[in-house]
């Protein structure tokens, strides 16, 4: 019989994960993205400029970005040809969100691989 180990922290990681996930934040991507725009406070964000700083595809960034836009925690801006995102989410909000993804590379990396298998 095997004993099963755990992480110290699995119980916070997992209940991070799940709060994240109920926001609408369910994919790496979506961490992704949601990580770099609160990193810079009121910029506004070219979607394409965004998906090539990600190393990701346009169209995975832009269905991403529409989600996200849809849960009111970004706002997508549309003009011609030009995408833009930008955070939006109301300040109580942004407050959850802040104290969840402010986390160091490590936990930030635990946290993309524990969406991952959520996921499947």
């Amino acid at each position: 019989m095997t004993t099963q180990t755990r992480m110290p922290g699995s119980a916070r990681l997992r209940d991070r994960v799940a709060a994240l996930a109920e926001l609408g934040i369910d994919d790496p991507l979506k961490l992704d993205i949601m990580a770099r725009l609160m990193a810079e406070p009121g910029a506004t964000l070219q979607v394409g400029e965004l998906a090539a700083r990600m190393g990701k595809s346009l169209g995975a960034v832009r269905h991403a970005v529409a989600e996200l836009a849809q849960r009111g925690l970004i706002e997508h801006v549309r003009f011609y040809n030009r995408e833009s995102c930008r955070f939006a989410a109301p300040d109580n909000l942004a407050l959850r969100l802040a104290d969840l993804l402010q986390r160091s590379p490590a936990e930030r990396r635990a946290m993309r691989f524990a969406l991952l298998s959520r996921r499947r």
